[in-house]
């Protein structure tokens, strides 16, 4: 009897687990972030905060980065150079539209330009056209204070670019685990073709 209410109340615990995990949501902060090749940066010091909240609201668990401790964990972890081909064979854009994530707060300052002033002046168009064309996609609710965005032109005759960066991202769990759980059945199905292509190659030299 005693062992069948311990197996309940591990059962119970482990529903209630996945249901809170289900119900949050993971709120990733970065502030202060500075990156520019014309000018010394004088504010290194940015942050990076991330939490777990229950219904976005309520938090259950936070952790707090600034850049000294991301250089530790940088140079602990040893880092390899990121493959883009290999994200890209693995999350497709339909998998990035499907986390479904929320902008909740932007404010990013852009100054940026190239050897030849035309094309200045047409990158500083089109990524400005991006972000405008994105935001809508990416906000839930629209308050024009939480939302700026600059883009400036640089004039100097040689590529140089000033970034500058605050924003907040929320994306619900429930999202993540549906992009794992596609992500492994697409590895599944595809090992499955492979190992049919061999058979049928197999049996054409039979």
């Amino acid at each position: 009897m005693i062992l069948v209410l311990i197996f309940l109340c591990i059962i119970i615990i482990l529903f209630l687990f996945f249901l809170v995990l289900l119900l949050s949501s993971i709120k990733l902060e970065i502030k202060d972030f500075e990156l520019s090749n014309i000018t010394e940066i004088t504010t290194k010091d940015y942050m990076i905060k991330m939490s777990i909240n229950l219904f976005g609201k309520i938090k259950i668990f936070s952790i707090k980065l600034n850049s000294n401790k991301l250089k530790k964990i940088y140079s602990k972890s040893k880092l390899e150079k990121i493959n883009l081909k290999e994200i890209k064979e693995i999350f497709t854009v339909e998998d990035i539209k499907n986390l479904k994530l929320e902008l909740m707060y932007l404010n990013v300052k852009v100054k940026i330009g190239l050897e030849d002033v035309i094309l200045t002046s047409s990158l500083v168009f089109i990524i400005s056209t991006a972000i405008s064309i994105l935001l809508p996609h990416i906000i839930k609710t629209y308050n024009s204070g939480n939302y700026i965005y600059e883009i400036l032109p640089l004039y100097v005759n040689k590529n140089s670019y000033y970034i500058k960066l605050h924003c907040i991202i929320q994306l619900k769990i429930v999202h993540i685990i549906n992009i794992i759980y596609i992500y492994l059945k697409k590895g599944r199905s595809d090992k499955y073709e492979r190992a049919s292509n061999r058979r049928s190659y197999e049996h054409s030299y039979e």
